[in-house]
């Protein structure tokens, strides 16, 4: 007589095999849609100059479809990690999933994270510059700067130089400078944009 934990065991023992098949049988459809489309795997991303969609791919602007009219690109895009998947749009990822929208984005080389979106930013610029109010008469800046900025005291007769003059009677004061206090887009990347040029990016079905 069978026992309950010898019931369980052959139920996990034949849940296995049946993910196994899954498994097989996804591979299989994804290797086919490889050969049928020419040898261009589902779920690359191209660039397109041309305004039209080409056949057998699908334009990534974030547009929502159903599983069962592209069910191999539905395969690709869930061994991407849900929590990202999940933020490209509207969708349940059981019969429906939605393509990355690519609009006015970028892509770039992850080692992790495929597929998640990176917020656009550029470097901050820091800096200060110091003054001493001994004598208005001359350039209030002296050196020893830092971060973005450098100054230097001017007097009579001279070239720049640095200055300090700790003395009685001597009030310091500072200037800053923090591009990231006029937008948020500052500090939040160490890299600019380069020259670029528009393309419709698609993605093999």
């Amino acid at each position: 007589m069978m026992t309950s934990h010898d019931y369980i065991r052959k139920q996990i023992s034949f849940l296995k095999v049946q993910i196994n098949k899954l498994k097989l049988h996804t591979l299989s459809r994804i290797q086919a849609s490889q050969v049928q489309g020419g040898g261009v795997p589902t779920g690359m991303i191209l660039p397109y100059v041309g305004t039209n969609i080409i056949d057998g791919y699908l334009k990534c602007d974030g547009s929502q479809y159903n599983v069962e009219e592209y069910p191999i690109l539905y395969d690709v895009l869930m061994t991407i990690d849900e929590t990202i998947r999940t933020t490209w749009g509207e969708a349940d990822w059981e019969t429906t999933f939605v393509v990355p929208n690519l609009t006015d984005v970028y892509l770039r080389g992850a080692g992790v994270d495929i597929g998640a979106l990176q917020d656009e930013g550029l470097p901050n610029i820091t800096g200060a510059v110091y003054g001493d109010g001994y004598n208005r008469a001359n350039s209030i800046f002296w050196g020893n700067n830092g971060g973005a900025l450098r100054s230097a005291r001017y007097y009579p007769g001279s070239n720049i130089a640095n200055y300090s003059n700790s003395g009685a009677g001597n009030n310091a004061s500072e200037i800053n400078i923090d591009a990231s206090r006029s937008s948020t887009i500052y500090g939040k990347s160490q890299h600019v944009t380069p020259k670029n040029i528009g393309v419709q990016y698609m993605i093999k079905t």
